[in-house]
């Protein structure tokens, strides 16, 4: 967990605001949401600001910050989408810059890889804005790093947390973990790459059996596994702010952080699958039958490491610089240990995959703003960031009986050619180079009344990933003893005495598509104008154009994905009264397919016993936007907001469900077109104006966000089903909480609650494969809050109190009703309860 996650992570789970005061023992700053509420009833566009004092306030956790907002959730902790659209639809900024994609098989950057030390302005735009990039569907988050200090500071924090039915208790995980001291810090992910003990993919595929044996040999025998007791999370940060010199109009200040954590978790999981299904004389399925179902321990050790360097020089009241450079590491070591019935093929299995996988991103921005005549203004970004994804030795075995001789022993399962499910071991390696740089100017015609803006922009990325995927087989000449091997015997099978020309050989199965090269350059430019009409109208007119360029290689595959936009930019802003405002807004933006989406690679995913593979027919998805929002600020902390939004979209692209003789698939398409409309509601208020009344020191804050979402399919398609939402799409979303503040001002309490409804998670035709749905989810938190000094502070935090399952149907009757009995659960999850303890320390 980064630094700020540490020192304030009572933050990450409310969606009410409260802050710690760095000058005195208030946990509240009363007049932090005023502060909030003015910057957003001001701009034109429809956005959530914070600004530097409030993300000061608030500790400053991208994800902490955004939680307040309606319409907002987060996929896999750090994965951020707004209205229910996927995260693919998100727009990430850092300093005008477009992040990096960080994810393998989702078009997304985890907000969990910046620091959130770095992060000094944060605003979400839910409409259009003709400055920023144009590809954005749900929302762009546009986060600055300007490191410009106005007091020095120390903080030092310290965390301990706990999970319900893990920690403490005893719990499978690799052999090849926490060998030597760089594994405590995440690191020594290249040593266990198993491409450095074998030749290359080519020259393997080439030898003879025994020469395939002899490279066998020169594996190391990681297949062990052991039981281990889960200890407590721990949590560390140190952040540093310094003015090193203030001379009049020039400055030079710097903020600094260093954090480390290392977590264990556990979950888990129940999958089944289901065949033979049953049909009326209308076509309906009236049934199916059960063909397996598998039960699932996943255990995970997570550590995080990441610094954070951030520089602002003034050079007077016209000139500033500012540069920052972020780095983290994360490296998770994961174990999958699986108990599987094969009713269809009657076959008892037990099964593991693990290995470690690690993430490393460096991002650096240099930025700098510069003022002529109090008239123009010219801002400039120049950007470097390098990601990294790598997976040294995904390993995958398993040991199988038939299910009617429960007196029988687990066999290995060694295969006699390649097999990504077992004796198997994959290695990736994805690296992500990016360039970009950006030139906006500022030009105020008659003061602020009419301003005229314009603004270049460059951004190229270039990406090489490749994949490996070898198989320890079997065949006439190896001798029984190592051909029928007991379960139990895990830990010496795969032993380099084991593998000869009466033993084992290793199997090359990296085909040509398991690597690939692409890159993408995008050039844009825009030009633009704010205005104001009398005292209560003003909105902003803007026009952009975007050249893109998208080519990739993979085998015989080629890829060019290029294309020129025009994208339009209209909003209005209506001054109602001193406090409340109405907005109208309408936009054209685009979402572009990703490398991996384009890719032909396949990868098997364990976890859903399916792989998952690109499609290079991939085009563009195009989105036209209209937005209203109604924004009242009313007294102590208080506020309402209701919107209303429309969405079209040309080409959308969606994740499909393809049923194969060997294995499922999940693969990606574009649909015909998609319609969204919603509403959005942010509300805020004490519950009692009295303030003799307990209630008074009470604050209630609920959000919610409904969206209505139809598909066009059109006629080339093979799904049974004409109506149905977009993939990924979530209708209902909704959040409240209720925080006590205690007269002495020294601690407050806070009970959260949340709410995430169905969405379709994979689209189905209907015949052969059925739409996936997730099920809706209920989340309770609770957390408490006390400063015993000006330096000292304690937090308590449970989390998931309700233990809420992660479930996912089939919609074998195609109509969204998941209680309808004929819809069967092929998942369901529980992660537990977590409760973290954290003290912080300012000097």
């Amino acid at each position: 967990m980064r630094f700020t996650g540490v020192f304030l992570l009572f933050f990450l789970i409310q969606l009410n605001l409260f802050a710690q005061q760095t000058s005195n023992t208030t946990l509240i700053s009363k007049d932090s949401i005023f502060h909030i509420r003015n910057t957003d009833l001001n701009d034109v566009a429809v956005s959530n600001s914070f600004d530097k004092r409030v993300i000061q306030l608030l500790g400053g956790s991208a994800t902490g910050l955004m939680k307040r907002i309606s319409g907002v959730n987060f996929a896999s902790g750090n994965l951020v989408s707004f209205r229910g659209l996927s995260p693919r639809y998100s727009g990430i900024l850092i300093d005008g810059l477009s992040a990096p994609i960080t994810e393998q098989n989702v078009k997304a950057f985890s907000l969990g890889l910046l620091p959130g030390s770095a992060i000094q302005e944060l605003k979400v735009n839910k409409s259009g804005s003709y400055e920023n990039p144009g590809e954005w569907g749900g929302a762009t988050v546009s986060i600055s790093t300007n490191a410009n200090l106005n007091k020095t500071f120390n903080k030092i924090a310290f965390g301990l947390g706990y999970q319900h039915n893990f920690t403490f208790e005893t719990f499978i995980e690799d052999v090849d973990v926490n060998n030597n001291f760089g594994d405590f810090f995440g690191y020594g992910v290249d040593k266990r790459a198993i491409t450095r003990d074998v030749v290359d993919a080519s020259t393997l595929q080439n030898m003879s059996r025994n020469e395939a044996a002899n490279q066998g040999k020169l594996l190391r025998n990681t297949y062990g596994l052991e039981n281990n007791t889960a200890f407590p999370n721990l949590q560390f940060g140190y952040a540093m702010g310094r003015i090193l010199n203030s001379n009049g109009n020039t400055k030079i200040s710097t903020i600094n952080s260093l954090s480390y954590s290392r977590g264990q978790s556990g979950a888990h999981y129940n999958r089944a699958r289901f065949s033979g299904y049953n049909y009326n004389e209308i076509g309906e399925v009236v049934g199916s039958d059960l063909e397996s179902y598998m039960t699932d321990g996943i255990y995970r050790t997570k550590i995080d490491l990441s610094l954070n360097t951030g520089w602002n020089f003034v050079f007077n009241s016209n000139n500033q610089m500012n540069f920052d450079v972020s780095y983290t590491h994360s490296n998770t070591n994961t174990t999958l240990s699986r108990y599987y019935v094969g009713l269809n093929n009657n076959k008892e299995i037990f099964a593991a995959q693990y290995g470690m996988e690690v993430k490393e991103a460096f991002l650096t921005r240099l930025t700098g703003t510069h003022s002529f005549q109090d008239a123009t203004q010219l801002n400039w970004s120049l950007g470097y960031g390098n990601s990294v994804r790598k997976e040294p030795d995904l390993r995958r075995v398993g040991a199988q009986r038939n299910l009617n001789q429960p007196e029988a022993a687990f066999l290995m399962i060694i295969p006699e050619s390649s097999k990504a499910d077992n004796g198997a071991r994959f290695n990736s390696d994805l690296n992500d180079v990016s360039f970009s740089g950006r030139v906006d100017v500022k030009h105020e015609v008659n003061e602020d009344r009419f301003v005229l803006k314009g603004g270049l922009i460059s951004e190229g990325t270039d990406r090489k990933f490749k994949a490996r995927i070898l198989t320890t087989a079997k065949d006439d000449f190896t001798t029984p003893d190592l051909r029928f091997v007991n379960g139990g015997n895990l830990a010496n099978v795969f032993a380099p005495e084991n593998y000869g020309p009466t033993g084992y050989y290793l199997v090359d199965g990296t085909t040509i598509f398991d690597n690939y090269n692409a890159d993408n350059f995008l050039l844009g430019g825009y030009v633009g104008s704010d205005y104001k009409l009398g005292k209560t109208w003003k909105g902003s007119l803007g026009f952009r154009v975007e050249s893109f360029n998208q080519t990739m290689q993979s085998g015989s595959t080629d890829v060019d994905n290029s294309n020129t936009d025009f994208l339009t930019y209209l909003n209005f802003h209506h001054q109602l009264s001193s406090n409340s405002v109405l907005k109208l807004s309408y936009a054209t933006s685009l979402n572009r397919p990703a490398f991996r989406e384009l890719a032909p690679f396949t990868f098997y995913d364990f976890d859903y016993r399916a792989d998952i593979q690109g499609n290079p027919e991939l085009k563009n998805a195009k989105l036209q936007n209209l937005d209203f929002n109604i924004l009242f600020k009313l007294d102590r902390n208080e506020y309402v907001s209701f919107g209303a939004f429309y969405k079209n979209i040309k080409d959308p692209i969606e994740m499909i469900y393809i049923i194969r003789s060997e294995l499922a698939l999940f693969s990606f398409n574009n649909a015909k077109g998609a319609d969204l409309a919603g509403v959005e509601f942010e509300f805020s208020k004490y519950l009692s104006r009295n303030e003799y009344s307990v209630l008074h020191q009470i604050l209630l804050n609920t959000n919610f966000a409904y969206t209505y979402s139809r598909i066009k399919l059109g006629e080339d398609t093979n799904e049974v089903a004409s109506d149905r939402p977009l993939q990924g799409q979530t209708p209902f979303l909704a959040a409240a909480g209720l925080t006590y503040f205690a007269p002495n001002k020294k601690s407050q309490i806070t009970v959260d609650y949340k709410f995430t409804g169905k969405s379709l998670f994979s689209v189905g035709d209907g015949q052969e494969t059925f739409p996936w749905y997730n099920k809706s989810r209920h989340i309770m938190n609770l957390g408490y809050a006390y400063q015993f000094n000006n330096n000292l502070s304690l937090s308590l935090v449970g989390l998931n109190l309700l233990n809420a399952p992660f479930i996912q149907i089939e919609d074998v009757k195609l109509d969204g009703d998941l209680r309808d009995p004929l819809n069967k659960e092929v998942q369901k999850g529980l992660t537990y309860q977590t409760y973290n303890i954290i003290l912080e320390y300012k000097f």
